[in-house]
């Protein structure tokens, strides 16, 4: 009996204790949700952690992988720039032919470019190339230029002979140049070198004629815009411009086939000038210097108007101006801009065809 009594005391404390083990385990399963949270909530916070070191060494290492990309670039563009000035000094170029439009036959013979009206297949050829020249001082002006057009772009820099002289400072130069045109593949450059040891050019004489005409030799495309580099073109331009020539294109095949002109059905380029408005974007307080007007788009990306809608509200606004309209009204005027600002782009033509006749502005 005795043994008995301790067989079911035992029995009653290991039931007694089981059931406290029970008990204990519930209460720990109770807690376990909130660790579980807890656990879950640290592991994505750790795994966000390492998607963000990741992602931030991904992009160092792109950084790191575009900035070797652009000085290779750069360094391929500086030497093939110090290459023109070396063959320029070594064959200086003959002194170029006046064009008048009494040599013009012969200056179509010649030149490497002659505006040429077949060759092109349509649409896809029908392309504009910006003839622009520029000195050093204004290389800067291209960034932006190059930012808005995406067509071909033709740039001719004057280089005065004097300070190419020292082979050690050529690349420095050189440099503002090859910067930009790295990020600007579309462009591409020819140094006009003026002047000579033996013939020194006048400082004060610069050629714009000579390196517009060395410009234009070098366009292959259908069309052509000369701009001076402190022409900004607009953000759409070269799609309106192209967009313009297709309609001038479509309109002049359709006339060519209505009069049964066209028996072959080839498309033919129009020769026709397309005019751009041009205006200007006044400053308060106006440029000291380069410096300050750099600043100008520095400090505010929208400063310049991107597109028409932008200058039409810095027309309103006063800012911008028909160019140099306060100094040389008459210069622009027959370009009447201010109807093409206020959408008046149509107007009667004169004749015999006027009543029923509009003509694009």
């Amino acid at each position: 009996e005795r043994d008995g009594e301790i067989r079911q005391a035992d029995e009653k404390g290991n039931t007694e204790n089981h059931n406290h083990l029970k008990s204990g385990d519930q209460s720990t399963n109770a807690t376990t949700p909130d660790n579980r949270q807890h656990e879950e909530d640290s592991r994505q916070r750790q795994q966000k952690q390492q998607h963000h070191e990741q992602q931030e060494f991904s992009r160092k290492s792109n950084a790191n992988v575009k900035a070797k990309e652009f000085e290779v670039s750069k360094k391929a563009i500086l030497e093939s720039l110090l290459l023109q000035i070396q063959h320029q000094i070594e064959s200086p170029p003959k002194n170029p032919s006046l064009r008048t439009l009494h040599t013009l036959d012969e200056d179509l013979s010649l030149s490497l470019n002659s505006c040429p009206k077949e060759g092109f297949s349509l649409p896809k050829d029908v392309s504009v190339t910006l003839v622009i020249q520029c000195s050093m001082d204004r290389i800067w002006l291209l960034r932006e230029t190059c930012t808005r057009w995406p067509d071909p772009i033709v740039l001719v820099v004057y280089i005065p002979h004097d300070t190419i002289k020292d082979i050690t400072v050529r690349s420095i130069l050189l440099d503002p140049i090859a910067d930009i045109v790295t990020n600007c593949p579309q462009m591409k450059v020819l140094l006009h070198i003026h002047g000579s040891d033996d013939d020194p050019a006048d400082s004060s004489s610069y050629p714009v004629n000579v390196m517009r005409n060395k410009g234009l030799d070098a366009v292959s495309t259908s069309h052509i815009l000369i701009m001076d580099v402190d022409l900004i073109p607009s953000a759409d331009l070269s799609h309106v411009v192209k967009d313009n020539l297709m309609d001038q294109i479509a309109i002049a095949n359709h006339s060519l086939i209505a009069s049964g002109g066209n028996e072959k059905g080839i498309e033919e380029i129009p020769i026709n000038a397309v005019v751009v408005p041009a205006f200007e974007r006044k400053v308060h307080p106006p440029c000291e210097d380069i410096e300050s007007c750099q600043n100008y788009l520095k400090e505010d990306p929208n400063f310049l108007p991107s597109l028409f809608n932008d200058l039409k509200e810095c027309a309103d606004n006063k800012n911008c101006i028909v160019f140099q309209e306060d100094m040389n009204w008459e210069g622009h005027h027959t370009t009447e801009s201010k109807k093409w600002l206020k959408s008046e782009w149509y107007e009667a033509l004169d004749g015999d065809h006027a009543e029923n006749s509009l003509q694009k502005m």
